[in-house]
């Protein structure tokens, strides 16, 4: 498996720094995000200005060639003002089971 161009799980120290984590109790990585790989968990639940910060961070990914997001929330979430513009979504609707 390739993350950012690395290879899992050889390269995997190499991905934990190429990759930003971020979640309503770990909102660090939002104000100095510049890798190419930045993944949300329960994105429905920042508000004020962490809520802000997020969609900053989702229109600077959007803007560039070669960075992705992930972006996890509860079903039916309203995130309309957090996603920029049309974004690809693939949903899923059953928990992710690696074999």
């Amino acid at each position: 498996m390739k993350v950012a161009g690395l290879v899992l799980p050889e390269q995997a120290s190499q991905v934990r720094r190429a990759v930003a984590y971020a979640s309503p109790s770990v909102r660090e990585p939002l104000k100095t995000f510049t890798g190419p790989v930045l993944v949300v968990d329960n994105a429905d639940q920042f508000s004020g200005p962490p809520r802000r910060r997020l969609a900053h961070a989702l229109a600077a990914v959007a803007a560039s060639s070669g960075r992705a997001a992930i972006v996890a929330h509860a079903p039916g979430a309203d995130l309309s003002d957090v996603l920029p513009g049309p974004a690809r979504v693939l949903r899923l609707e059953k928990e992710a089971v690696h074999v």
